[in-house]
C-alpha cells in the first residue's frame, strides 16, 4: 500500500508487511482505536470472511471488556463519595455541638473578664476551625448529591449541565478575608520558624473560585512546609 510504504514500522522493526483492523467504538458511537493484526509476511489474499468476523468479534470483546472495566471503576469512586458523604453526615450532629458550647462560652462575659487576648484569640480560631469542618461536611454531602444529579442528566443528555455545576460550585473569593482566616488557623500550629502571609499587589482583591479547595490547598502546603521547615 504506497500510503504506508515509508512508514517507520514497515521500513524498520517489526517490518510490518500485512495489516487488518476493526474499530473500536463504543456505546456512544465514539471510535476509540482499532483492534489489529500484524505480520511480517504479505498475505495477498487478505482475510477469509469467517477471519474478519473473527476480527469484528474480538474487537466487540475488547469494547464489552473496556465498558465493564469503565463501569466498575466508576461504582468503586461512587461507593467512596457515598462513604465520605455518610462519614460527614454523621460529623455534622457533634460538630453542631462543639459549635454551640464555644459559641455559649464567648458569649459568657463572667468567663471572657477573666480570659486575656490571646486566650479570646484560640477560642475565635476553634469556632472559625469548626464552621470550616461544617462546610467540608456540607460540601461532602452535596458533592455526593451532585454525583447523583449528574450522572442523570447525563443519562437524559443535559447539554447545560457543565456550565450550571461550574456557576453552582464557585463564587467570589475574597482574598482579604481567606488571607485571615488562614492565618488564625495557622497561627496555633506548631512550627520551628515564624510564618508571614503577605499578598501581591497584582493579586485582585477577588477571584471567581471554589473557596474552601483553594483554603484546603493553601493550609496543606502551608502545614507541609512547617513540618519540613527547621
Amino acid at each position: 500500500d504506497p500510503r504506508f510504504k515509508d512508514n517507520g514500522l514497515v521500513t524498520g522493526p517489526p517490518y510490518i508487511r500485512f495489516y487488518a483492523g476493526a474499530p473500536l467504538i463504543s456505546p456512544e458511537g465514539l471510535k476509540l482505536g482499532t483492534f489489529c493484526i500484524i505480520d511480517a509476511k504479505p498475505r495477498p489474499d487478505g482475510l477469509s470472511l469467517g477471519d474478519k468476523q473473527n476480527l469484528r468479534e474480538l474487537a466487540a470483546m475488547v469494547m464489552e471488556t473496556m465498558v465493564t472495566r469503565k463501569k466498575e471503576m466508576e461504582r468503586i469512586r461512587d461507593e467512596k463519595t457515598r462513604i465520605i458523604a455518610c462519614a460527614a453526615h454523621d460529623l455534622l450532629s457533634p460538630l453542631t455541638g462543639v459549635q454551640l458550647n464555644l459559641e455559649l462560652l464567648m458569649t459568657d462575659e463572667a468567663l471572657n473578664k477573666k480570659l486575656d487576648a490571646n486566650q479570646k484569640d484560640l477560642m475565635t480560631t476553634a469556632l472559625r476551625c469548626s464552621e470550616l469542618i461544617e462546610r467540608i461536611c456540607l460540601q461532602a454531602i452535596e458533592s455526593f448529591r451532585g454525583d447523583l444529579v449528574s450522572s442523570k442528566r447525563n443519562r437524559i443528555g443535559d447539554q447545560n449541565s457543565d456550565h450550571k455545576e461550574f456557576v453552582a460550585e464557585n463564587g467570589l473569593v475574597n482574598i482579604a478575608k481567606l488571607v485571615e482566616n488562614i492565618n488564625h488557623v495557622v497561627a496555633t500550629y506548631p512550627k520551628q520558624v515564624p510564618l508571614f502571609i503577605e499578598v501581591d499587589d497584582n493579586v485582585p482583591p477577588e477571584v471567581i473560585s471554589d473557596d474552601l479547595k483553594i483554603f484546603r490547598s493553601i493550609l496543606n502546603y502551608l502545614t507541609n512546609a512547617c513540618k519540613q521547615t527547621t
